[in-house]
Formats: structure tokens, C-alpha cells, sequence
């Protein structure tokens, strides 16, 4: 009896004392944008979230401003700008430039072909959007404002990265014609305009049901967590838990499945005298135009 009451003992003083030193050790809390200039890095994600890491890693949003198409868009942008504004693009595919000012630096790497610095749209980008305005106007793009850029553990989940407006923030934006102000910007992606006058819009389909679909994976356990299982006998020790969490491949109309899921396509066909007469139905499933991006 004496020696299970000084096993408790010991894991109680160990949590305890684990704590603390957590305490003392957690990075100061940011009390505003201005005092950051760094981003958490999504390797610090990675070893409690193996299975949502490598999701993102292989994701589009990982390489935003690593494929031949975007470099391509970029050259063309900012020849058409005459070498102005070209943080225009990066606001979505670089969103850490609101935050870092590396506008210029990360244009240079992309355009010559040098390695590229940035992460892309990360998991602490997402994570520490805490406003999205979107404006009843359909000319005026959906804008988005970040918290504190937090260090890991101090990102959340929040009705914010929940909402399609939360997508709208990069998937619904014009361009200004900054060669003629007087004319009307090029819309760059309004796939979040065209949802909004969809059924989905209305039932409160989102952007991440069809998206972001939940999946069941784990979740590495910490120290203290496994401490906690030893003292109260729960599970034993082990490593890793069970952990609900939405797919972070953000499949869309480069995979397959979705292309699949998106039409349903009918033929008809009659013999009219010598010819065949074909009729070709499509029917639109998804809760935008097709194609659209």
C-alpha cells in the first residue's frame, strides 16, 4: 500500500513539476501583428501531427508559390504592372508578407528560380486569421485580418477557419487595373461569389464539407499526457491517441474523385438519315460554375 502511495506520489511531483517547467518555459504571448515578423513554421506541427502534415505538405496550398503556373502568372503580372504591385499576388500565395514584409524577396526567389524560403499557406496562416470581412458588393474582394502570429498550441480552430468566408479571403479577389484605374479590376478567382448564389449557400454547405471532409487519425501524446495516463491508470502508457481532424489534402478539381463527383453527364443519340444525332446533358453538382477556380 505504502509503495503504490509513493508511485503517486512520484508522478504527481513529476507532473507538477513538469508543468512548471512548461510554464516557464512557453514563448511569450504576442499582443499584436506589429510585434511578430516570424511565422511557426509547419514543421513544428509536424511531430504531434504526422498524418495532418504530410496532408498539407503534399497540398496545393503547401506549393502555392512553387508551381510553374504561378511563377509563369508572376512574370506576366508583373510585366503587365510594369514591376509595381506585385505583393498582390502574395497576399494569397505568400500570405506571411502582411505579416513579414518579404514581398520583394520572396518575388526575386520565385522569378529566378531560387529556392524558395517560403511555406506557403501554412498551418499557423490559416490559424491566425481572426477577421475576414466580406463586403455585400461583389466588386469588392473579401479582405482578412491576422491575429497574433502565434507559436504552436496557441492556434485554434474557431468559427473563422469553419466559414466559406474564411476561403473567400483568397477565392473571391479582383486584380485592380492598375495599367487603367478608371476600369474595372479582373476578378483573379470568384468561386466564393458563385457558391453564395448556389442552394448550397442557403442549406450551409461550405467550403470545408466538400473539402476538408472529417477523418479520423492520431495525435502524438506528451509527455505530461502520458504521465497523467500512468497515475490515473486510464490507458497505460502509450504514444498516441485517437484524433478527429478534417482532411488537409483540400482536394478540389485537380483530384479525380472530385472531378467524378462534380457533373453527371447524359448522352442521347438517334440515327436522323444518314447522320447520328447526339445530345450531350451536363448537370452542375458542385456549389459553384464549372470550371471555375
Amino acid at each position: 500500500m505504502k509503495t503504490a502511495k509513493s508511485i503517486i506520489f512520484m508522478c504527481t511531483v513529476l507532473i507538477l513539476g513538469g508543468y512548471a517547467s512548461f510554464q516557464a518555459q512557453s514563448p511569450p504571448s504576442y499582443q499584436s501583428e506589429k510585434e511578430n515578423t516570424e511565422i511557426t513554421s509547419a514543421k513544428s506541427c509536424k511531430p504531434c501531427h504526422q498524418e495532418i502534415y504530410d496532408q498539407w505538405k503534399n497540398s496545393f496550398h503547401a506549393q502555392s508559390i512553387r508551381t510553374p503556373t504561378f511563377r509563369a502568372m508572376l512574370t506576366i503580372f508583373k510585366y503587365n504592372t510594369r514591376g509595381k504591385h506585385i505583393e498582390f499576388c502574395f497576399k494569397c500565395h505568400a500570405p506571411e508578407v502582411k505579416v513579414k514584409g518579404n514581398t520583394e524577396e520572396l518575388a526575386r526567389q520565385v522569378l529566378k528560380g531560387e529556392k524558395i524560403e517560403s511555406e506557403g499557406i501554412s498551418c499557423t496562416i490559416c490559424h491566425s486569421i481572426e477577421m475576414v470581412r466580406d463586403e455585400p458588393d461583389p466588386n469588392v474582394p473579401v479582405e482578412f485580418d491576422f491575429g497574433p502570429t502565434p507559436p504552436f498550441h496557441k492556434v485554434k480552430n474557431t468559427e473563422v477557419t469553419q466559414s466559406a468566408e474564411m476561403c473567400g479571403s483568397c477565392h473571391d479577389y479582383n486584380n485592380p487595373n492598375f495599367v487603367h484605374p478608371d476600369l474595372p479590376g479582373t476578378p483573379c478567382c470568384d468561386v466564393n461569389r458563385d457558391w453564395k448564389k448556389t442552394s448550397f449557400a442557403k442549406k450551409g454547405v461550405t467550403c470545408q464539407s466538400c473539402h476538408m471532409k472529417d477523418e479520423m487519425g492520431l495525435v502524438k501524446l506528451s509527455t505530461m499526457d502520458k504521465l497523467k495516463n500512468v497515475l490515473f491508470g486510464l490507458v497505460g502508457l502509450q504514444s498516441y491517441r485517437d484524433f478527429r481532424y478534417t482532411n488537409h489534402t483540400f482536394p478540389g478539381g485537380r483530384f479525380e474523385e472530385m472531378l467524378k463527383r462534380a457533373v453527371k453527364m447524359d448522352l442521347d443519340y438517334e440515327k436522323v438519315d444518314e447522320k447520328i444525332k447526339a445530345t450531350v446533358s451536363i448537370q452542375n453538382l458542385t456549389g459553384y460554375s464549372i470550371p471555375n477556380g
